[in-house]
């Protein structure tokens, strides 16, 4: 996640970007677009936020 938002910050400093072509999104979407995909992503986060807050869910 953060990568493609650094990617999206990056692309509108250096102009206005070029959307993908609607294949290539599609890949993309059946690629990173799943629940497996979206719980990979934010497994990382969640395991800072919970080693950063241990009293988190007292």
């Amino acid at each position: 996640m953060n990568n493609a938002a650094r990617t999206q910050l990056l692309a509108e400093a250096a102009g206005t970007p070029k959307p993908i072509p609607n294949e290539v999104a599609k890949l993309t979407a059946s690629q990173v677009g799943t629940h497996k995909g979206g719980y990979f992503s934010f497994q990382p986060r969640w395991d800072w936020i919970t080693e950063a807050e241990p009293d988190l869910f007292n």
